[in-house]
């Protein structure tokens, strides 16, 4: 991980012509970030199907093997952090009270996963083609959000870009973590997001739980 954000800062500080000290922080934080999004979604697809012997075996939660691809992921990011805190120190990223906003930010950011995370599995459960599509999705997204870019380089008649709802749930982690307060636009979009993904997951989680392990 440092090595790969190490050589994609040194690229696009170059391409960009901007200052390390701003690039390097929000792109570590955000590559980071987004890197557990889409283990999440990408391995949460499979996570029925790469369980199918052991839900035949025993009634286990299905819940249970979402909650383990999500764990999984947060060790790893956790991991992944360390690189952030070298990062931060070297640049010298403020700590302040703005700071303490990264804790409900968290908490909405892999709720929000955790409900997509769910409806993919369920999706890909009756619909086989669905994980490579999730895949797609997600490496289009990952363009059309700044991770490697900053906001303030994109062009007026492209600032639709900024409407990604991904970039705003993003905002409400990263922006703390870089000594800043997350916007209300941010807030709105991520807890928006959340109560409507969070709808969506459990009413067809609700409706076809059940044929889960006949679609297996």
């Amino acid at each position: 991980m440092a090595v790969l954000i190490g050589t994609i800062s040194f690229v696009f500080s170059h391409i960009f012509n901007t200052e390390t000290a701003t690039l390097v922080p929000f792109l570590t934080a955000g590559f980071i970030l987004w890197g557990f999004a889409a283990q999440c979604l990408s391995e949460g697809c499979l996570a029925f199907l790469n369980s199918e012997e052991y839900l035949k075996m025993e009634p286990l939660p299905l819940s249970l093997f979402i909650l383990k691809t999500i764990w999984f992921n947060l060790v790893v990011a956790a991991h992944n952090a360390v690189v952030f805190l070298f990062v931060a120190v070297y640049y010298q990223v403020p700590v302040g009270i703005n700071t303490l906003y990264f804790v409900p930010g968290l908490l909405i950011f892999t709720f929000t996963i955790f409900f997509l995370v769910l409806l993919g599995a369920v999706a890909s459960t009756r619909f086989r083609d669905v994980p490579p599509i999730v895949a797609n999705i997600v490496q289009v997204l990952f363009y059309l959000t700044p991770i490697v870019w900053l906001p303030s380089l994109i062009a007026q008649r492209a600032s639709w870009i900024l409407y990604n709802p991904f970039f705003h749930l993003l905002e409400i982690v990263r922006q703390p973590l870089l000594g800043q307060a997350p916007s209300a636009i941010s807030w709105t979009y991520g807890v928006v997001m959340l109560v409507v993904v969070g709808i969506g997951a459990l009413f067809v989680f609700g409706k076809y739980r059940d044929r889960v392990m006949y679609w297996l």
